[in-house]
């Protein structure tokens, strides 16, 4: 709040002029003193809904297949004044493969509601297939659609009643260690994601998914830059390898191989409203980097 207050907005750098407008909102509502989340209404709303709408069949379907919902899930939020109904997949990452030699693998969450509730999809699926899935969640609703640790709990409650048979493979791998919840107060704070490896625990044979346009943009530094410059060009990366699961929501965007690129859409002036959904890889920083 320190580094906004009392300037001129075109001073600001729009990071931290979005974490200062929904700070604000959390003083106004008196969240430090009474923990009540301004936004839980809107996002409880959101995930009973999206419970009552899942098919148990879904868990029958493929890892891939429970990725593509994973990633298109982050497509809307309820900060957005439009919702995207079609969409371009740009694959830049086989994530897939990656998970399939990972040792533990880490879930950085982004969204509740439907999203949510299809990471939670994903990360049963990788804890049955014998995977240790950490899954991170925020510590402070500061956004509108933030996942947080308290989210999550209501999230598994509600499920008691809307979607039992989830509730209970959930409930089945928490017992056996193979699926753990954790808040990041990292992910919280209006930093970018430069040690973010560190925040996570993250171990060398670990694998890191990374959901949501914003976490992306901090792990890269909110960087402005033509799209396909190479991403260990940039001035901040993680200290870890990222696998980003991301709708394009904002400029910031770089390491974009064109060949993958759908041809109708610019490659300078392109859709920032949840159109276009990807994943890609965010290398770690090399040791030599400043």
């Amino acid at each position: 709040m320190q580094r906004v207050d009392g300037r001129r907005i075109a001073d600001v750098a729009f990071l931290d002029l979005e974490y200062f407008f929904y700070g604000r909102i959390l003083q106004e509502t008196g969240y430090a003193a009474t923990g009540v989340d301004p936004f839980e209404a809107t996002k409880t709303a959101a995930t009973e809904q999206a419970l009552r709408r899942l098919d148990p069949g879904v868990l029958a379907a493929g890892t891939q297949q429970k990725i593509m919902n994973a990633i298109f899930a982050n497509a809307s939020d309820y900060s957005q004044v439009s919702i995207v109904d079609k969409f371009e997949y740009v694959k830049q990452a086989d994530i897939a493969t990656a998970l399939a030699a990972a040792g533990r693998i880490h879930l950085v969450l982004d969204n509740c509601g439907y999203e949510l509730v299809s990471d939670l999809v994903l990360a049963l699926d990788l804890a049955r297939s014998d995977h240790s899935v950490k899954v991170h969640a925020k510590t402070i609703p500061l956004f509108v659609s933030d996942a947080t640790v308290d989210d999550i709990g209501r999230t598994l409650t509600a499920m008691k009643d809307l979607a039992p048979w989830f509730h209970v493979e959930l409930r089945r791998m928490q017992a056996e260690g193979r699926i753990e919840f954790a808040g990041n107060a990292l992910a919280s704070t209006p930093e970018d994601f430069r040690h973010i490896g560190a925040s996570l625990g993250y171990r060398e044979e670990d694998v890191v998914l990374l959901k949501g346009d914003l976490n992306y943009r901090r792990a890269i530094g909110d960087a402005v830059t033509p799209i396909d410059q190479p991403l260990d060009r940039l001035a901040i990366l993680p200290d870890c390898d990222l696998y980003a699961m991301r709708s394009v929501k904002s400029y910031c965007l770089a390491g974009v191989d064109f060949a993958s690129w759908p041809e109708r859409i610019s490659r300078g002036i392109f859709p920032m409203d949840g159109t276009i959904c990807m994943t890609q890889r965010v290398p770690a920083r090399a040791e030599t980097a400043a």
